[in-house]
């Protein structure tokens, strides 16, 4: 009887070990060979799945941002407040930071690829949507600001942070994100309070 091939997971499996490739050695290192390799299959599977390197480097965006949107609904949907939502989209821990090297790699082929940047824009205004969302929820007027501009500037934020602690790591430590991230929440005035 023929094995049966769950070819979501696989090319799932793929697209994770392409991240990870990229962001431990850098966008140099997406190459089929490599990344066959890395998953223990060869460059002809991964021809099946993806059509060249830029697709695949698409999905292992794709699969990087959606992870980091599970990351903000679970911890919202635990009771976390906006600064635990917020860090979660951090890179506070190893295999973040290998998902924001990853991101910075991506940014950079997405400023000349206009299908790369319509991908990346489509994550970023999810992610703003979802911080809106919460905003308007639980925060209602921030110090008389729209939530929607207090939603781009903490977008804004966490992408700074999260860029220059790929590049910076050891100018950028999780208490130095976290410190920063606080400073910014506390600014927003006399809800500031409740926002922790």
């Amino acid at each position: 009887m023929p094995r049966y091939v769950d070819h979501d997971a696989r090319r799932r499996h793929i697209a994770a070990t392409a991240a990870e490739l990229v962001g431990t050695r850098g966008l140099e290192a997406l190459t089929f060979r490599n990344v066959a390799e890395a998953a223990g299959s060869s460059t002809t599977v991964l021809t099946h799945y993806f059509t060249d390197k830029r697709d695949l480097l698409l999905s292992t965006f794709e699969a990087v941002a959606e992870r980091s949107g599970a990351r903000f609904d679970e911890v919202q949907r635990q009771g976390g407040g906006l600064r635990e939502c917020l860090e979660a989209l951090l890179p506070l821990d190893p295999g973040r930071q290998t998902e924001w090297r990853l991101l910075t790699c991506y940014w950079g082929m997405a400023v000349s690829d206009p299908n790369l940047a319509r991908a990346q824009a489509r994550h970023v205004r999810s992610a703003q949507r979802r911080i809106e969302a919460l905003l308007r929820q639980h925060y209602g007027q921030v110090a008389g600001t729209e939530p929607e501009v207090v939603a781009r500037r903490l977008v804004t934020l966490v992408h700074g942070l999260g860029a220059h602690s790929a590049l910076d790591p050891d100018h950028w430590s999780p208490a130095d994100q976290r410190r920063v991230l606080a400073d910014e929440l506390s600014s927003l005035g006399e809800t500031g309070t409740m926002i922790g």
